[in-house]
């Protein structure tokens, strides 16, 4: 996997690029936006489901979203937890283990962040590269 490094706060944009395997500038020609607009004084960002649509229009299949604690929401006020008889952590990471995959969670300043995985290294947008230990992983969305 390329290393891409950001150099504005646009970490699900580079994430997904290198996960990809694309140029960022392709996706966002894709996306219609690089999410660094301001909207009622907050960035507008990215939402992962705008790099869902863009996969599949790219490439023609769909992410897959995996999440350390699914829930159902069969009604607005009355969420319903799925119940699993793995640890949470161990099964989003037995997962992703081998895949390519876009993590979201914190990173170590307690940040809420966007990585990329190449199924055994993250690969963060700042730079820097590190284990799946040192990343609160809670949400992975996998080619």
């Amino acid at each position: 996997m390329k290393h891409l490094v950001m150099s504005k706060p646009q970490c699900v944009l580079y994430s997904a690029a290198m996960v990809m395997d694309i140029d960022v500038d392709y996706l966002v020609g894709i996306l219609g936006h690089d999410g660094l607009g301001v909207e009622n004084g907050e960035m507008v960002g990215i939402h992962m489901q705008e790099i869902q649509t863009a996969y599949y229009l790219m490439f023609g299949e769909m992410l897959s979203s995996v999440e350390l604690i699914p829930v159902s929401q069969r009604k607005v006020d009355l969420p319903h937890y799925i119940v699993c008889k793995m640890a949470p952590s161990k099964r989003l990471t037995y997962m992703i283990a081998g895949h390519r995959a876009i993590l979201l969670g914190e990173n170590k300043r307690g940040a809420y962040h966007a990585v990329a995985y190449d199924g055994e290294t993250i690969f963060d947008p700042v730079g820097k590269k590190y284990p799946l230990d040192d990343f609160a992983l809670q949400e992975a969305w996998v080619l």
